[in-house]
Order: C-alpha cells, then structure tokens, then sequence
C-alpha cells in the first residue's frame, strides 16, 4: 500500500489529527513508528506509543472536501503532471477549485502527499477545520 510520506505525514497529523488513536474513529491503516510503517493492528500488542498516521489516497479523498456550502466549490485530486522532456520526472498535481477559480495547488512526487499537501493548506486558510469526529 502506498502512503504518505513520514515528513507530510508528521505535518498532516499536526494540522488536522486525523487518524488520532482512538476506538470510536475512522484511522489509517498504517502508522509510522520511527521511518517504518507498520499496521495499525500491531498498536498496543507491539506497545509503540510514538506514532503518526501513514495515510493512504482512500483516507485522505474521504477527508477532503467534496462541497463547501457553496455550491461552486469542490476539491480535485489527482493530475500527474507528464513532463514533454522525459528527462524531468513525472509530478503529481491537487488542486481545490473556489467560486473564483483554481487555487491551493499542492503538486508531490506522489499523489498521496500531492492531497496531503492539499489538505494542508485547505486547513491553513481555514477551509477544512479539526472537529470531534476525526
């Protein structure tokens, strides 16, 4: 399974804290421990107690928004980039369209931290917000 990186994992989870161990909560289904992620099954048998959320492309299009309360705006993820000079390496592109056009382009090596990184930002200028079901 293809998950966030530990760097935009770290920053996500500070932001939002999604994917936050509890029970009661939807959450990933693999942490980070150190550099490792491992299966979220393994929490509590294994005693690791310093963890982040490794979240996969499925977690983070769940999360993010499908509609605001206007009825314009909508997230779009996932674009690769295809370069023309097959020098350069393919990029991956997220994107949240407003009323008022595209904005908060977040753009990653992989598509997972391309919509992290969208996340990210949308929590940054107030679009998403942290609430109790997380």
């Amino acid at each position: 399974m293809n998950t966030t990186s530990l760097e935009v994992s770290k920053e996500l989870y500070e932001v939002s804290e999604w994917g936050r161990l509890e029970p009661t909560t939807q959450r990933p289904s693999f942490y980070y421990s150190t550099d490792r992620p491992y299966a979220g099954a393994m929490f509590g048998t294994q005693g690791y107690v310093h963890v982040v959320p490794a979240y996969d492309l499925g977690y983070l299009l769940r999360k993010l928004p499908k509609q605001s309360k206007f009825k314009d705006d909508f997230v779009t993820v996932i674009h690769k980039d295809v370069p023309s000079d097959s020098r350069k390496k393919s990029m991956w592109t997220a994107g949240y369209y407003t009323g008022d056009g595209w904005r908060y382009f977040q753009t990653a090596s992989t598509p997972e931290d391309a919509a992290a990184m969208l996340a990210i930002e949308l929590f940054k200028q107030s679009i998403l917000k942290r609430d109790s079901n997380v």
